[in-house]
């Protein structure tokens, strides 16, 4: 049956679908994927310049059990479409997209879905053993309950993917993006975190496999730790409105500098976990900046760092018509905290980071090394 013919059967919905496969049962692999004109599912998708699947401007298509048993659907586009209790066993869905789409109890069991779009699509308890989901996104994708066993998860994005109570068991995820998981409940076991070069190596958590890869590649682990540390600056001050404008353009214009600002807000209620946070942001820092205007509180903050991280110039700046504390007296004798500099508005800090905060702490490590003091 001629390609057009295959895709007006399917738009007529799953019921006669099925019954011509039945009846069809030599078309082993029924080829969707070459249907033009273009279909654009949703205003995401309007710069796609591959044939999809022609539903006739119907994003919302009703395909619940439909059997498409091996079929070859590549580029193919669908919006909001419900394909639960669907069969793609073995099928090519590679390159396909299923924005918000249901897949609740499909069989998608040795499916390709490399580089898929199934953002923020439900595929509870669905079966995707054995699948290839290369570089596939899963972006708040629900797979809560899904049979992930042995599947192929290298390279794909995984943030905020619900993951409660799936089977994980045996899966890739060498290079796969992790953030923001709900794998409460799943079932981790043999999840393997290498490619396949070099020996298999495989780890009982998903959410700490890309770290422990990291750890095992010294060289790698080294880059990525030598990038953060020349990088990171820690900007410490207050958040009152007064004091707010200023960190935010310390924070703007420390990035055009190739930095990566980071700022901590001494308004938040302190406590142990607060302290834990600004002792390992400083310990990854290249240097701090400290604002002392109004902030006595970035004094005492400074007391449980300074002494323990001669290896972080700190470059401490306060408003022209403001002294420091006298508690500022203790810092003194540590050569890592530098004289401060004095600014008059944002405008003359914004202005004067140059000559006020950076060139000071590259002089300092310049001349000390990276481990100063």
């Amino acid at each position: 049956m001629a390609s057009e013919n295959l895709v007006e059967l399917l738009t007529s919905g799953a019921e006669k679908w099925n019954i011509w496969r039945e009846q069809n049962p030599d078309v082993i692999e029924p080829d969707l994927s070459q249907q033009a004109p273009y279909y654009h599912v949703c205003e995401t998708l309007l710069m796609t310049r591959r044939p999809t699947l022609d539903l006739r401007g119907s994003a919302h298509a009703k395909l619940s059990g439909i059997n498409l048993f091996r079929a070859q659907m590549k580029w193919t586009a669908f919006y909001c479409a419900d394909f639960s209790k669907a069969t793609f066993a073995g099928g090519n869905l590679s390159e396909a997209t299923f924005v918000e789409s249901n897949l609740s109890d499909a069989n998608l069991n040795g499916a390709d879905l490399t580089n898929a779009n199934l953002q923020r699509s439900k595929l509870m308890h669905a079966d995707l053993s054995g699948a290839l989901l290369r570089g596939c996104d899963l972006t708040e994708a629900d797979l809560t309950g899904a049979n992930l066993r042995s599947a192929d998860l290298r390279g794909a994005k995984l943030v905020k993917t619900n993951l409660e109570n799936a089977d994980l068991t045996g899966c890739r995820i060498y290079r796969a993006a992790t953030w923001g998981l709900n794998v409460q409940g799943a079932i981790q076991r043999s999840i393997v975190i290498t490619d396949d070069v070099g020996p298999e190596i495989t780890v009982d958590d998903i959410e700490i496999g890309q770290f422990l890869y990291l750890m095992i590649d010294n060289m790698q682990l080294r880059r990525v730790i030598d990038g953060i540390t020349s990088k990171v600056v820690l900007i410490l001050g207050r958040f009152t409105p007064e004091r707010k404008a200023v960190l935010d353009s310390l924070r703007t214009e420390v990035a055009t500098r190739g930095y990566v600002a980071v700022v901590f807000d001494f308004e938040a209620p302190k406590n142990r976990c607060t302290d834990e946070t600004i002792a390992l942001l400083a310990r990854m820092a290249k240097f701090v900046v400290a604002d002392l205007s109004d902030a006595k509180s970035v004094l005492q903050e400074l007391r449980g760092l300074v002494p323990e991280l001669p290896n972080v110039p700190v470059q401490p700046i306060i408003l022209s018509s403001q002294i420091e504390l006298g508690m500022f007296d203790f810092y003194r004798k540590f050569p890592w905290v530098l004289p401060v500099s004095r600014y008059d508005d944002i405008r003359d800090i914004i202005d004067g980071l140059q000559s006020k905060v950076i060139a000071p702490v590259e002089a300092y490590l310049a001349k000390n090394g990276a481990c100063g003091g």
